[in-house]
């Protein structure tokens, strides 16, 4: 499948839920699926 079309198929909320995580400031890594979250400092 082209990836125009696959792209075209995925819903918004998928696409916004990406975005999401890959503009969040806690975010480190999205490699491997799931992202890693920076571990919090206060224990």
């Amino acid at each position: 499948m082209e990836i125009a079309t696959a792209l075209q198929q995925t819903p918004s909320s998928y696409i916004r839920e990406i975005l999401a995580a890959a503009s969040d400031k806690n975010v480190i890594s999205l490699a491997g699926g799931l992202p890693d979250e920076k571990p919090s400092l206060s224990r």
